[in-house]
């Protein structure tokens, strides 16, 4: 049997630890800076390649920067490796569903076929089950789009970002506010839909 509590518990605490191992890189490559120590911090890394911290400032900002640590190689490595990672993470389940998602719609199509042909039943329960897998269809292609439009865009903008930094820099952080609105609008119409 396949799904059972044991392998149902396994498959959470795979997730969880797995989830964890993903977000490493971040935790190395990243930090959130206030704006004028992160300016700072830029001007003199391209200036002499310093990682030194910036000097501590009495005053305080409210402004936030996210500045990704690329001032030497294994940082560079650490920045490319942690969006390739999070772009296959993404792109990974797109193709995985899409896949899947169409053998389930021409299993469902050929099982209607066939019970169409082998089917006694009157015209009008067969129109009933018709319709029911056309509503099946629809929503599931719905939701698979749903999740291609949010998630695609996003795994090749990771890609772009583990090739070049200077593509992360110039247009990634840039689209942040917009993925997180793509992502909050595409969770919101799933759960208004019923999903």
């Amino acid at each position: 049997m396949w799904c059972n509590q044991r392998r149902a518990k396994l498959a959470v605490v795979l997730v969880f630890v797995s989830s964890i191992i993903i977000c490493i890189p971040n935790s190395i490559n990243i930090t959130v800076m206030q704006a004028d120590d992160a300016e700072q911090l830029e001007e003199r890394q391209l200036a002499d390649n310093s990682t030194s911290p910036p000097p501590g400032n009495s005053t305080t900002a409210d402004i936030w920067k996210v500045v990704f640590k690329v001032d030497t190689d294994i940082n560079r490595f650490i920045h490319s490796f942690n969006f390739w990672i999070h772009a296959i993470a993404r792109l990974g389940p797109c193709l995985v569903l899409s896949v899947l998602s169409a053998l389930l719609v021409r299993t469902m199509r050929r099982a209607d076929a066939r019970l169409r042909s082998l089917d006694s039943r009157s015209t009008f329960q067969r129109v009933k089950r018709q319709r029911a897998t056309n509503r099946t269809t629809r929503m599931l292609l719905a939701i698979v789009i749903l999740f291609l439009i949010t998630e695609l865009p996003q795994g090749v903008v990771m890609i772009l970002s583990g090739v070049s930094t200077h593509f992360t820099a110039e247009i990634y952080l840039q689209l942040g506010d917009l993925f997180d609105i793509n992502q909050s609008a595409s969770q919101t119409i799933q759960s208004l839909s019923g999903i």
